[in-house]
């Protein structure tokens, strides 16, 4: 991600390993998904001491993911889902 100052935009490159608009639209609706989630306390709730010595599970991020989803009044993911049907 750019940001531009003299402009005041903000541009998301294509990221690393996808090949169409709609895997990179994906990335960028993680990310927002992502950080709504962590700012908004929805999801998973923060107690570091139980996710500390094994680490947090792809259930925990999915919580996150989901909870920032409704902390933004939507209805889905899109097309989120995709990108971990190829990590697999």
């Amino acid at each position: 991600m750019i940001t531009t100052p003299a402009a005041a935009t903000v541009e998301f490159r294509q990221p690393p390993g996808s090949v169409a608009a709609e895997e990179a639209a994906a990335w960028v609706t993680l990310a927002v998904a992502f950080v709504a989630g962590a700012v908004s306390g929805a999801g998973v709730p923060v107690d570091a001491a139980a996710i500390a010595p094994q680490g947090a599970t792809v259930d925990d991020l999915w919580g996150l993911l989901w909870g920032g989803a409704r902390a933004l009044g939507w209805e889905g993911l899109g097309g989120v889902e995709g990108l971990f049907e190829r990590a697999g």
